[in-house]
């Protein structure tokens, strides 16, 4: 008769490790859990990069309130809000160049104009007559809750 201690050993050593069926059902459900996370994960950054969108825009469209209750212009580019010194022209309502007075002048208005932040592209200023001053977003189509990024 064998020793019992012998008996357990040669157990264990087939026992040690996982088996294939254990280690695909691993997998299958860090794959299910993958699938349900990713597309959360997208759907947050996505509403993240709208948030950003707005906030942007309000605060150009406050700076250019701003820049223009200060010069009595608006600014002739985008970049003149974050400009160190005053910049030499701006535009008057009707979207016509004119000399700034840089004593009314008390800017910079904002740290930094940044690009759109869903379309990674630059914010599109207009600078005709009937929409002077207006600052819209570059990002084409609809935000996750179906408004299109035109009417921002």
């Amino acid at each position: 008769m064998k020793p019992l201690a012998n008996t357990i050993n040669v157990t264990r050593s087939h026992r040690a490790g996982f088996s294939l069926v254990e280690m695909m059902v691993v997998v299958s459900i860090i794959g299910i859990l993958t699938a349900i996370a990713v597309p959360k994960f997208n759907d947050i950054q996505r509403k993240s990069r709208e948030s950003a969108l707005r906030t942007d825009l309000q605060v150009y469209r406050s700076a250019i309130y701003v820049f223009y209750s200060d010069t009595g212009l608006y600014p002739a580019t985008l970049s003149d809000l974050a400009a160190r010194t005053a910049p030499s022209t701006g535009l008057n309502a009707n979207g016509a160049t004119r000399s700034l007075v840089d004593t009314s002048w008390r800017g910079p208005y904002v740290e930094s104009v940044r690009f759109d932040p869903v379309s990674d592209q630059p914010f599109q200023y207009f600078t005709a007559a009937g929409s002077v001053g207006t600052v819209k977003p570059s990002a084409p189509g609809n935000d996750s809750n179906g408004t299109p990024f035109s009417d921002y």
